[in-house]
């Protein structure tokens, strides 16, 4: 299952519909996440539209919301004949208070489910200083605190493409 997660930054913006239905239809994406959308209500209905996702259907996969929070989402994707994984979209909360919460319920859920687990997102953190810019000094605890919970929950960094820093 290909999966396509986007911090497009703005999904009405006039670009956004031509690279995503470039994308999904090069990649043969099942399934989309938008992260920093900036619409919602009626304006994200006529977004999804434009998309050309109206009445559409998922065939074959059953979606099913196990747990939520402010900062994540924690669905079961299964599809007939394959097992199900676990599938969590991250945005996390750039204080770091807000974000200790957030390691806190990462951590239950793992020990929670057992099930293969992909998690996605924007964790408002990084694991070391070449992923930095600006003048702020790194936070090596921040940094150290990151990586434990990547750890304790057997997470490992995938990398991304495209432009390193949004």
């Amino acid at each position: 299952m290909n999966v396509l997660i986007w911090n497009c930054r703005g999904a009405a913006k006039a670009k956004l519909k031509g690279i995503m239905k470039t994308l999904v239809r090069s990649h043969k994406v099942e399934v989309v996440v938008l992260l920093k959308p900036r619409v919602s209500g009626i304006r994200a209905q006529k977004v999804i539209q434009n998309l050309g996702y109206v009445n559409y259907i998922i065939e074959d996969a059953v979606v099913e919301l196990v747990d939520k929070t402010s900062q994540a989402i924690l669905v079961r994707l299964s599809k007939p004949n394959n097992s199900p994984f676990i599938f969590s979209v991250v945005y996390a909360n750039p204080r770091v208070e807000r974000k200790k919460k957030l390691w806190e319920v990462l951590r239950s859920w793992h020990q929670m489910y057992s099930e293969p687990w992909l998690v996605a997102g924007d964790f408002n953190e990084i694991l070391s200083a070449e992923e930095k810019k600006g003048r702020a000094p790194v936070d090596f605890g921040r940094c150290s605190d990151f990586a434990d919970v990547l750890d304790d929950c057997n997470l490992m960094d995938l990398g991304n493409s495209g432009p390193f820093f949004t």
